[in-house]
């Protein structure tokens, strides 16, 4: 894969990241899915280098991939091809005496995030703590809530020293992020779509970081990013509503420019503050035809982590051909005038646009907040239900 499209993405800045959004345990069954695919294809070799280089399990720290990213849906698909799982069916629930199912859903959720920290821990010491992070997400059950957060955010970074407790964009999140930051965690805010939560994200670190230095705060080894969920700030129907309401048709290329607009101007901010931390790009999209991959192609050259799950690096794979190369400049290419002119007529896109278009209260309302939550507490409904049959059985 030494010319793939996603080594000249990392190629394209020293700063450019690539990670994996799973746990590493279903990394078995996507190389096996990869080799099965394109066996007696033109794409073997290239399906081949992504086998052996990707994820290199027996050298991680000779991976392209330089971290890790999880949340509950993607870690109860860790735990279902975990040696957590097969220890269970093998010897029961042998030290997992837990008085209901929701404490045995949580043993469960940390066991199989301890398992991918301690794979990629190599990677971690050999780079004394730059790469090599695993974000752990807290609940969903518990997103409006600081105090079980900073909880939760503690018990997941005890697991190991290379986890990031990962905290949603709530208004209680940012309380959360500034407290966890305070006792030197290392920290994810995931569930951030907007401006206004990239910067609110960035106040609460500054803050928990003077703190912090104020106690004599271990921060050698602390990191932090900011999670762009960049794709699901353009796939809200309440954007579309808006538009149609006011006569305005958008098309994909104009919903692509309103979520890069938010993008670039907030990684500008960053690097014009100093920012300590980095904007990680998630929920990318490929345009319909697969020809494109906005996300992607209109960022590279910039210091940007991207993190990409296994369906997703597969798409990437079977579209090669079609993607241009990234260009090292692409990230200073400003949205076209009339397509601003466009959004900015638009509420949604202003407020999430403006640095101070929403306040911290109504990121609890945001569209895009409120579709993930949902997604995520179904998914960790599963976790649940499985966890109950366990202990019924």
């Amino acid at each position: 894969m030494q010319n793939s499209f996603l080594v000249k993405m990392a190629e394209s800045h020293p700063g450019a990241e690539i990670w994996w959004d799973s746990c590493l345990s279903v990394h078995k069954d996507w190389c096996n899915d990869l080799k099965t695919q394109h066996q007696g294809t033109k794409k073997k070799l290239l399906a081949d280098g992504y086998i052996s280089n990707f994820v290199k399990k027996n050298d991680i720290s000779k991976s392209l991939i330089k971290g890790i990213t999880t949340n509950p849906a993607l870690v109860y698909k860790g735990f279902l091809k975990s040696d957590v799982l097969k220890d269970i069916n093998k010897k029961g629930l042998n030290g997992l005496a837990s008085k209901d199912h929701f404490e045995l859903t949580w043993e469960l959720y940390k066991l199989t995030l301890a398992e991918t920290a301690e794979q990629l821990m190599p990677l971690w010491e050999s780079t004394s703590g730059k790469f090599g992070w695993v974000c752990a997400q807290v609940t969903p059950d518990i997103y409006f809530d600081k105090d079980i957060m900073i909880k939760q955010g503690i018990e997941l970074a005890k697991l190991s020293p290379n986890i990031m407790a990962k905290i949603p964009g709530t208004k209680e999140g940012y309380e959360a992020i500034e407290e966890l930051t305070a006792l030197g965690i290392s920290i994810n805010n995931t569930l951030s779509y907007t401006l206004p939560q990239f910067l609110a994200c960035l106040e609460s670190i500054e803050n928990g970081l003077k703190r912090a230095k104020q106690n004599n705060v271990d921060l050698k080894r602390w990191r932090a990013v900011v999670t762009d969920m960049i794709g699901r700030f353009g796939d809200q129907k309440a954007f579309q509503d808006e538009a149609k309401a006011k006569g305005i048709t958008l098309t994909t290329e104009d919903i692509r420019w309103a979520e890069l607009a938010i993008l670039k101007k907030a990684y500008k901010i960053f690097q014009e503050r100093n920012a300590p931390l980095k904007i990680l790009l998630a929920s990318l999209r490929m345009e319909n035809d697969k020809s494109m991959c906005w996300h992607l192609q209109k960022t590279a050259g910039a210091g940007l982590v991207y993190t990409l799950p296994p369906s997703f690096i597969q798409t990437l794979l079977e579209q090669e051909e079609k993607l241009s190369r990234p260009s090292p400049s692409a990230m200073n290419e400003e949205p076209p005038a009339d397509v601003m002119k466009k959004l900015e007529s638009i509420e949604y896109f202003v407020k999430g646009y403006t640095e101070n278009g929403l306040s911290k209260e109504e990121f609890n309302k945001h569209p895009a907040l409120l579709f993930s939550v949902n997604e995520l507490a179904g998914v960790y409904g599963e976790f649940l239900a499985f966890s109950k049959n366990i202990l019924n059985a």
